[in-house]
């Protein structure tokens, strides 16, 4: 018997304006809170394909400082995802400028949940580190 898994939808309302300008500004406050350059956040709000990549290399080498991409960042990026168990199905043009004025609704709430992933691994971390104490 052969089991075959559907694809989750994505139960977040990434259609919904105020919930992605929530998520835009948990993703640039998370950036700013990093260290993140002004050159950097300001590309939330670019259409290039290297700035959307840099800031996802900038939010998964939070998890990860050790962290090596490979030449195609665009197919390394969904791979690292889905290795972090990213609840959803990743789109395959996930990487590809969405529109002239911003990056895509599935860009940013991929930003934020790698963001808020990163929070609690840190959160996590100082709890781990203080129960040595």
């Amino acid at each position: 018997m052969r089991v075959t898994t559907k694809p989750v939808s994505d139960p977040r309302p990434i259609r919904d304006e105020n919930y992605l300008e929530t998520s835009k500004g948990n993703l640039r406050l998370f950036m700013e809170k990093r260290g993140c350059t002004l050159n950097l956040i300001n590309s939330l709000e670019s259409t290039s394909f290297k700035s959307i990549i840099a800031v996802f290399h900038f939010l998964l080498k939070q998890l990860d400082q050790m962290l090596k991409f490979g030449q195609k960042s665009d197919e390394d990026i969904p791979l690292i995802l889905k290795s972090l168990n990213y609840p959803v199905t990743i789109p395959r043009d996930t990487f590809i400028p969405f529109s002239k004025r911003s990056i895509s609704p599935s860009q940013i709430v991929l930003g934020s949940w790698v963001a808020e992933l990163s929070d609690y691994l840190s959160k996590w971390q100082g709890r781990d580190k203080a129960s040595f104490l």
